[in-house]
């Protein structure tokens, strides 16, 4: 173990002790402590008892949100041709072919939901008119396995009607556009509205904030025009429509989309998107969305980071002209950067910028888009002058 080690220890459990204080997880003990008074008349070893498990609890919820936050902290973003399709599983697109097996699944899925249904109601009606004959042993055993059955119900009840206008949806656009990319996002609980309101304001759409909002679980259509979300069921219409020229870096990040579970902080996709009015640039917005399945588990987005990329890295596949963009930003754009002194905060992240640019660079076997020779100049390595 190198000298270094125990002093970036004690660094990480400083700023995990900062975390549990400020993320609010630390108002819990004394909120225990004071329940404990007024619950246990002053018993000490209630009172301790009862504090010290709050603070166990709240301590590993605390852990568990703080790695998230170190990794997204140290998480970089593949770029430069490091990324691929290959880890993108067959759940993650919706096929052309899918309409008509989509079509079995749903006459299944109802008969599975009816018949479980019936089974369930003549388990429960036989329960109440044999409670008082039958053997309690086997009276017991079927509550439980009416119980069991009954929530097992519940959950595929809902998972079936919930994603069913989305998988109906995407079978529909797959078949319509059977050369485009079909994917299920999910934007979660709340930002669902967010979102909807940057994709207004750079369509130029005209609609309320309400009218706005995105589906919690949309369909995005990827094609050579741009990316599409869409909305309804079997009758699906386009919502928003943003061309590439509007789209910037599609890249897999860490991003705050609410799950409704926890601290909303995962590894999902983000999109910068550029706001213009006419020809002029007025800056960047972004959305962020989880990449799912598009199958009964949709409300289930996936976790696994090579799923991730490989679904960011199939979208960008799909941007004309992508080999001369870096990041997604035009040679134009890459200029304008360098030359604004309020783009970077110093002279250190500026330069950590043009190493990512001679990569890139790099990664196009030293050759510059055409017209960006000024590049090729800047990056070109500065000779020192000989002294006589």
């Amino acid at each position: 173990m190198s000298a270094a080690d125990p002093s970036r220890r004690r660094g990480v459990i400083r700023q995990f002790l900062a975390y549990y204080v400020r993320a609010g997880f630390a108002w819990a003990v004394p909120a225990a402590v004071l329940v404990g008074f007024l619950r246990f008349d002053g018993d000490v070893r209630m009172i301790v008892g009862g504090t010290a498990l709050v603070t166990i609890v709240t301590a590993v919820a605390a852990l568990v949100a703080f790695r998230r936050r170190m990794a997204a902290a140290e998480y970089v973003p593949p770029r430069n041709g490091r990324a691929s399709t290959s880890a993108l599983p067959p759940a993650a697109v919706t096929t052309p072919d899918d309409l008509e097996r989509r079509r079995g699944r749903s006459l299944m899925g109802w008969a599975v939901l009816i018949g479980a249904g019936v089974v369930l109601s003549a388990t429960v009606w036989w329960l109440v008119v044999n409670a008082e004959r039958a053997d309690p042993a086997v009276a017991v055993a079927v509550l439980i396995a009416a119980g069991a059955g009954g929530i097992a119900w519940l959950v595929f009840a809902n998972q079936f009607v919930w994603t069913r206008p989305l998988l109906a949806r995407n079978a529909r656009l797959a078949a319509e556009h059977p050369q485009a990319l079909v994917l299920s996002a999910y934007f979660g609980f709340f930002d669902t509205i967010s979102a909807g309101l940057v994709l207004r304001d750079v369509c130029g759409a005209e609609c309320g904030r309400w009218r706005a909002r995105v589906p919690m679980l949309s369909t995005l259509v990827v094609d050579h025009a741009g990316i599409a979300v869409w909305r309804g069921g079997r009758r699906p219409h386009a919502q928003y429509t943003v061309p590439w020229s509007s789209i910037g870096e599609v890249t897999s990040d860490y991003v705050e989309v609410d799950t409704g579970a926890g601290d909303s902080l995962r590894l999902g996709i983000h999109i910068d998107l550029r706001l213009r009015e006419g020809d002029e640039l007025l800056g960047w917005l972004g959305i962020s969305f989880l990449p799912t399945r598009s199958s009964l588990r949709a409300p289930y987005p996936f976790r696994d980071r090579a799923v991730i990329e490989a679904v960011a890295h199939a979208i960008d596949e799909r941007r004309p002209g992508r080999e001369d963009l870096f990041r997604g930003m035009t040679m134009d754009e890459v200029r304008a950067a360098l030359d604004d002194p309020e783009e970077f905060d110093d002279d250190e992240h500026r330069e950590a910028f043009l190493d990512e640019v001679r990569a890139w660079v790099a990664s196009r076997e030293g050759t510059v888009p055409r017209g960006a020779e000024w590049l090729a100049m800047l990056l070109a390595p500065r000779r020192e002058s000989l002294s006589p």
